[in-house]
């Protein structure tokens, strides 16, 4: 986010049919600064990010079938 001040959220389309996925699809992601690994299951996800804590994320996505 470039918002200094403030948390900003918002619903991202995940493309999954680039993943060979339908839109219920899977993928896995790990959080490149933390080191946190978890999965996103559906097309639509929200995100957020807050100023106070890490205004920024670098995910490695990998679909859960690889």
């Amino acid at each position: 986010s470039l918002d200094p001040n403030g948390f900003q959220q918002s619903d991202i389309e995940i493309p999954l049919w680039q993943f060979g996925l339908g839109d219920g699809g899977t993928l896995a992601l790990e959080d490149l600064v933390s080191g946190q690994k978890f999965s996103w299951t559906g097309k639509w996800q929200r995100v957020g990010f807050d100023p106070n804590r890490l205004p920024f994320a670098i995910w490695r996505v990998r679909s859960e079938e690889m």
